[in-house]
């Protein structure tokens, strides 16, 4: 009898939990039990409503215990809540095998079918769910990714909002290139071809399944019925190339879609840090709402700081603007230099030097001298202001002591002759209006590649604009040929306070470089 009782009380506990791992339902097309885990709102059992269902693909190798442990789904969820910073939704997390969420060439295995007519209706069946597409939104990591993109891109019906990280996509020549081994068992055994190389990879099948085939074939208008958001990690190494160019067929096609690129590789600590920002794009599109940007507007003095001292150089039509550090008058030291190409004006000079007075000495950074030098005199550097800020500018003299700063004007220019005359340590370009092609690029790149470990780059882009193509491939070719650099896309406005909240990271970046 006691056993009994403890059964009743056990299984009506098991019911109540809002956190559960390793559920199970039987599916039909398959034939197997299919496993998810779940995370409820908090309120789930108490009150009368409804939600939102976030389905959380997993990546090739791991299952439907990954986003709970690893991605802590559970913990950022709840405090989110909490904060108010998002309403309650339902996370479900599904068994996805090594499907690539997609269905096999040879109908061995239809996993996507599986996903769209028996999981998504069986959620709806069993939850309080909200079962409207603009009220599922699909998230994943590498091969999640990938389903992550392709699910709410084939079922618009089904799913509103697509959200892939680090999407494990190909392009066609990296898909054609990919080693045998690898290719059979990752691709060749879902898209058909195993045994095959070369162009004869590239399936009907595989372009029915593609991101870029299915992003060429469809209408603007029918991929507008998905609301996307995609993050990637600027150490990626494949998926570096296959994310950029899709983000690039999207951009100039002129699918609306959101795209950034921070800091990290292939790990769960990425995808972990990008869960904030996933949940609160999935929010806003289920509350219909406008997304925003979750940055605060960074309040800079439009007066130097009294210990900095600026010096106007002026000579014929070539003119700069030197702002020295403090103590100036108490040292016959030398400093390292960062040459600023931009028009700015005195007051946002000023803006930028109140930032790196107020964080010189908790961020560590080294005294240094900033070279405001306007874009009309970009060409002048070199020849005559380098010179003479090293002959008489308190400059140290030599490469390793000058860093070349540009924002907003015609980068092209600047970057060849950084490339060229390898006179700089580091190069910071920061909404660069790069417009060199795709082989330009490829070529400078290439040829200057055995002297990647002397000049570092730090790239600082919003995902937009037409020079943002130039920026992807400079992206692209200095990740695969092994240039030190840091890449990031940042969905911000494209002013002067884009420059502003990126100005500290590159300082870091550029001060390691320094004394590295």
């Amino acid at each position: 009898m006691l056993h009994l009782v403890f059964l009743l009380a056990f299984q009506l506990t098991a019911q109540s939990y809002r956190i559960q791992e390793s559920l199970s339902f039987k599916s039909r097309i398959l034939d197997r039990e299919i496993r998810y885990s779940i995370v409820l709102p908090k309120d789930y059992h108490q009150s009368g409503k409804s939600y939102p269902v976030m389905y959380m693909l997993h990546g090739l190798g791991d299952n439907e215990s990954s986003w709970l442990e690893y991605g802590q789904v559970a913990s950022i969820l709840d405090y989110m809540t909490d904060k108010k910073d998002i309403k309650p939704f339902i996370c479900v997390m599904p068994q996805g095998f090594r499907s690539y969420y997609t269905d096999f060439y040879d109908g061995t295995f239809n996993y996507q079918q599986m996903f769209i007519e028996e999981l998504v209706p069986y959620i709806d069946s069993v939850y309080k769910t909200i079962p409207e597409a603009s009220q599922r939104a699909v998230t994943g990591y590498s091969m999640g990714g990938f389903g992550a993109f392709v699910l709410p891109v084939k079922y618009p019906d089904v799913f509103g909002v697509s959200i892939p990280l680090s999407a494990s996509i190909r392009t066609d020549e990296q898909y054609v290139n990919e080693h045998p081994d690898g290719w059979n068992e990752q691709w060749g055994r879902i898209f058909g071809g195993v045994g095959e190389s070369g162009d004869t990879r590239i399936t009907d099948y595989y372009k029915a399944n593609s991101p870029f085939y299915l992003i060429e074939n469809k209408s603007v208008d029918e991929l507008k019925k998905v609301a996307f958001y995609m993050e990637n990690g600027d150490k990626e190494n494949t998926l570096c190339r296959s994310n950029e160019f899709l983000h690039i067929t999207m951009l100039k096609k002129g699918v609306p879609h959101l795209y950034n690129v921070k800091e990290g590789g292939h790990e769960f600590g990425f995808w972990r840090n990008a869960l904030p920002e996933a949940f609160r794009f999935a929010d806003t599109r289920f509350r219909n709402i406008e997304y925003k940007v979750d940055t605060k507007e960074i309040k800079t003095k439009h007066a130097l700081p009294k210990n900095m001292k600026a010096l106007e150089k002026r000579e014929g039509e070539i003119s700069y603007r030197v702002i020295y550090p403090e103590n100036l008058q108490e040292s016959s030291r030398l400093y390292p230099v960062v040459y600023f190409v931009a028009d700015l004006t005195d007051e946002e000079q000023a803006g930028l030097m109140n930032l790196y007075q107020g964080n010189m000495r908790k961020e560590g950074f080294p005294p240094v001298i900033f070279c405001f030098v306007p874009a009309k005199n970009a060409g002048k550097l070199l020849e005559y202001i380098i010179p003479r800020m090293e002959k008489t500018g308190r400059a140290r003299p030599g490469w390793r002591f000058r860093s070349l700063w540009v924002y907003h004007c015609a980068g092209d220019d600047v970057v060849k002759q950084a490339f060229d005359s390898l006179q700089f340590t580091v190069g910071v370009l920061t909404v660069a209006d790069i417009k060199l092609k795709e082989n330009e690029i490829a070529v400078m790149l290439t040829e200057k590649s055995n002297i990647k470990d002397r000049m570092w780059l730090y790239i600082d882009t919003p995902p937009t604009g037409e020079s943002y193509p130039g920026n992807g491939y400079m992206h692209v070719y200095l990740r695969e040929n092994g240039y030190k650099h840091e890449y990031r896309v940042r969905t911000d406005k494209n002013t002067f306070e884009f420059l502003k909240s990126g100005f500290m990271p590159a300082m870091k970046y550029i001060s390691k470089k320094f004394h590295n």
